[in-house]
Order: structure tokens, then C-alpha cells, then sequence
């Protein structure tokens, strides 16, 4: 499960932009090496001097030494997680050719805590353009999906919102609409008016309440009763001293959601958690902790193989730089070193390719036509999946609410006179309730007298575990097809270059001559 965060420092000045980097290629933080830096970089071995000099000639050449010098983001990992810094070094890798494509980054792998974390450093200046960086919260989100998808494709923990490492729920008491600071300020807050008492007691019951029915029997042990009727609009809360308050009064005050229809979503989803925990796994293995010194002469010749060897999933490998713009034609020594390193990619993108037998065009085609085509074939049986989850998750709502009003509809079949006057009419939103899903049940063809709530829950486990399977393999099948075709397209754009880059490349060989 890995956390990805956006370290928000001052960071206006060349000292900040110097200290960062001092303390993220620290030897005792980065042990055993695993340290990467993408874009122009003349230096033989890579420290925080060099990189930050030629940052800032970086910066002086587009005329954009001022303002915010770098963004800085963190990766780190849980300590129980099974994974190698290798990996962790291969995910800052992809993470920085996504978001930050065309400025120098700085990925180095930190190993002196008890987890395994990277660090992300960029240079806030393109040296393909000279544009600033600039990041939006959208970008921000996007950067956090895309770090878990990371995860997902490596076979690792993905994190859940509302569930710890091991997959256990989070404690009650994190509603998701309500900010840190609402909580507390409710939480800690010295009034003692029924206001705050309410909200207090909301904040106990609903992030563990699964059904209306149960939110109100809560509310009734917190010393709240609740009127809650399809023909009134609000929620009204009365408290034992017969003082009474709107839901909307509640939302106005602390600023939250807590109409019908948010909490009715609430309970749904609180729901689904549940039945989704059920078959996860409780005890997780414990990454060992051991740690074997390694020769000198071994890390060498393990960062050669590293560097010989091409993973399919490394992106930064199988994607050219695209040289067509105007800034490469216009930038001689931009432009050597673009052709360079497109050289090293398109010759890993060519071993690759050997090592699967797909040099040749024609057989390259037909798999991508296949891939293309098991694509397609597991997109559809994964939403054939869902659609059925949704329909039991349905069945199993309105089977529940029918069991769980069942009693109200016997009471009043087997009482008689004027009990059973008084008693319909006390209860006769439960008794609406009940005729409601009974006829919703009736209507899809579902025998309610029939039902069974646990073998639907183990039927609705036994599919969730299908989905996750065709998901995995949706992704697996996915991936290879984009890969694929992004290393089809490297090659063929460097066996036939734009005119820019042809032009480039004859000239260089006039040179030679």
C-alpha cells in the first residue's frame, strides 16, 4: 500500500532548493544506492552539487531563476509490504515520466526507516520548453490514482479508503464528509449545547450504521430519537429534555452533509465495506527485516543487468522523446542529447522485442491485433460481473428491509379490534416499508417467502472474488496491448523520422565524414 504525498515547503530559494537535495541523496538514507535522474545531466555520478548546479544553469537559460524552484513528492510504503527498493525505484521512475515529462527529477529510494519510501525532486523549469511547472488539486488526485495503479500492476497492496494495511475497517468515527478540523472542533468543542451534543453523537453512529432502521435504534441508545418520514422533508433529532433540531440546522452550523439522501448513501456503502471484509485476510506475513551486505563489485554488476535488462512495464524505455518541436531544432546540444538517448531506448525497445519474437512487423501486428481483441473480451465479462453484483446487492437490500419489517406484517395479521387499529396506525411506516420491498421483490421475480440473506451474502462474496480476478487479469491483458503499441510506434517513428529529425541526423553524419 503506498501513500503518495505533495510536500508543500517554502520552497522560493535557491538554499531550499540546495537542502533538498542535500537531504534526499544523503548516503545513510539511500544505503544501498537506488538512486535515478531523468533528463540532461553531464555528470558522472550523480550528488546534490552537481545537481543542483546544473539546475539552476537549467533555470538561467530560459530566464526563470525566481519564484518556486521544485516540487517535491514523497512515496512511501507500509512496513509490512512486500516489496524491494528495486521497485520502489521502478514506481518513482514511471511516476516522474508521467507527471513529469520534460523536467529533470531526482528519484532516490531512502531505506534508514522501518519503510521503504522515495523521494520525487523537480526542477520547476521544462528544458524542452522552459515552462513552469504547475500543478493543480486534480493533478494531485490523478498522481494518487496513478500511484495506486502502480501497485495494482505489481501485484501489491492498493489503498482503500476506510481500511487499514491488514484490511481491516477503520474505526467508527471518520465520517467523509466532515473535515479533520470539523471533527475536532465537535469533538473538542466546551459548549455543551444540545447542538454539539447531537453532532457528537452523529459522529459516533453513522460512519457504522448500514441501514435507516439501525441509524435511528443507534441514535435512540445515544438519547436521540429521530423522526425520519418520506413526507417530511427533514430529519428532526429530539433529545430526552424534549429539545429538538433540523438536520439542515446541523448542516449550517458545522458545515456537513446529513440530508436523507447523503445518509441513505452512507448506510449503502458503509454496507458494501462490510460485506467486501468479509473473506479479507486478517493476518498478513511480516516483511523480514534482515539485511545482507553486499560487495561493491555485486552492486555494479546488479546495476548493469539492471540496465541491460528491459522490463516491459518501464515507460520511460518504450516512449521516444519527440524531437519534431521547435526548441530541438533551435538547441543543437538539446537536440545531440535527445538523439542519444533515443538511441539507448529504441536499442532496449529492440531487445525486448527479441526476447518476445516480435521483431518482425507483420507478427508484432497480429499480436497486437490479439491482445486488442482479449482486451476487449475481458472488459466485457468484467461489466457482465458488476452488473450482476449490482442486481444481488439490490435483491439483498430489499430482502433485508422485507425480513427486517416482517414482524409489524405478522403483529397485524394475527391481532384483531381495536389493537390492531392502534397498532397499524403506530406503525404504519414500517408497514409501508415492508409492502414497498415486497412488491419490488414480486416485481423482478424474486419469491420473498423464498429468501435466503446468507446464501445471498456468500453468492455476493463468491462474484466479488470473480471481479477482482477479471479486473486483474483486464489489467494485466491492457497493459501488455498499450505497451506493445507504444514500442510498435518507437519504432517505426525512429526507422522514419519526422523531416525535422532527418534533417538533424544527415547533417550529423555530413559532419562524421
Amino acid at each position: 500500500m503506498a501513500v503518495n504525498k505533495v510536500i508543500n515547503t517554502k520552497a522560493t530559494s535557491h538554499g531550499a532548493l540546495r537542502n533538498t537535495l542535500e537531504y534526499d541523496l544523503r548516503d545513510e538514507k539511500t544505503k544501498d544506492g537506488y538512486v535515478e535522474i531523468t533528463g540532461p545531466y553531464t555528470a558522472q555520478t550523480i550528488n546534490y552539487e552537481d545537481v543542483y548546479r546544473e539546475w539552476i544553469n537549467e533555470k538561467q537559460l530560459w530566464g526563470k531563476d525566481s519564484g518556486r524552484m521544485y516540487a517535491h513528492n514523497m512515496i512511501s510504503f507500509h512496513k509490512d509490504e512486500e516489496v524491494t527498493p528495486q521497485d520502489v525505484l521502478n514506481i518513482g521512475k514511471e511516476f516522474a515520466e508521467r507527471f513529469f515529462s520534460g523536467y529533470q527529477s531526482v528519484i532516490s529510494v531512502h531505506q534508514d526507516r522501518d519503510h521503504l519510501h522515495c523521494h520525487i525532486v523537480t526542477n520547476s523549469v521544462s528544458y524542452i520548453d522552459g515552462k513552469k511547472l504547475h500543478q493543480t488539486k486534480r493533478d494531485l488526485q490523478a498522481q494518487k490514482d496513478f500511484t495506486n495503479s502502480l501497485c495494482k500492476d505489481r501485484g501489491l497492496s492498493v489503498n482503500r479508503k476506510g481500511f487499514h494495511f491488514d484490511g481491516t475497517p477503520v474505526q467508527a468515527g471518520h465520517l467523509s464528509a466532515w473535515s479533520k478540523d470539523k471533527y475536532n472542533l465537535i469533538r473538542n468543542s466546551s459548549s455543551k449545547s444540545h447542538l454539539v451534543q447531537c453532532a457528537t453523537a452523529l459522529i459516533d453512529v453513522v460512519p457504522s450504521a448500514t441501514s435507516r432502521e439501525g441509524f435511528i435504534a443507534a441514535m435512540k441508545e445515544m438519547g436521540w430519537d429521530v423522526q425520519w418520514t418520506d413526507n417530511r422533508k427533514h430529519i428532526i433529532f429530539q433529545n430526552e429534555q424534549g429539545q429538538k433540531i433540523r438536520d439542515s440546522n446541523i448542516e449550517k452550523t458545522f458545515s456537513i452533509a446529513l440530508n436523507k439522501e447523503y445518509l441513505l448513501e452512507v448506510f449503502r456503502k458503509n454496507k458494501e465495506q462490510i460485506l467486501s471484509s468479509v473473506d479479507t485476510k486478517k493476518d498478513m506475513p511480516s516483511k523480514s527485516q534482515t539485511r545482507t551486505r553486499v560487495s561493491v563489485r555485486e552492486k555494479i554488476a546488479e546495476k548493469k543487468d539492471t540496465l541491460n535488462h528491459f522490463r516491459f512495464d518501464d515507460k520511460f524505455h518504450t516512449t521516444l522523446i519527440d524531437t519534431t518541436k521547435e526548441k530541438f531544432v533551435e538547441n543543437h546540444g538539446l537536440m545531440r542529447w535527445a538523439e542519444s538517448e533515443n538511441l539507448k531506448r529504441v536499442g532496449s525497445i529492440w531487445c525486448r522485442l527479441s526476447e518476445l519474437n516480435l521483431i518482425v512487423d507483420s507478427v508484432r501486428s497480429k499480436r497486437i491485433q490479439e491482445l486488442e481483441e482479449q482486451v476487449s473480451q475481458n472488459k466485457k465479462a468484467l461489466k457482465d460481473t458488476e452488473d450482476e453484483i449490482k442486481c444481488l446487492y439490490d435483491i439483498m437490500h430489499h430482502a433485508e428491509i422485507y425480513q427486517n419489517n416482517m414482524i409489524f406484517h405478522n403483529t397485524v395479521n394475527t391481532s384483531g379490534g381495536r389493537f390492531r387499529d392502534q397498532y397499524e396506525k403506530k406503525h404504519e411506516e414500517e408497514l409501508r416499508i415492508f409492502k414497498s420491498a415486497k412488491r419490488w421483490l414480486e416485481n423482478n421475480g424474486v419469491d420473498p417467502s423464498s429468501l435466503n440473506i446468507q446464501e445471498l451474502s456468500l453468492r455476493y462474496n463468491e462474484l466479488s472474488a470473480i471481479k477482482d480476478t477479471l479486473k486483474d487479469a483486464y489489467i494485466l491483458s491492457n497493459k501488455e496491448y498499450k505497451d506493445l503499441v507504444n514500442m510498435d510506434k518507437s519504432m517505426r517513428d525512429f526507422f522514419d523520422p519526422p523531416t525535422q529529425r532527418l534533417s538533424f541526423i544527415l547533417k550529423e553524419f555530413d559532419k562524421s565524414r
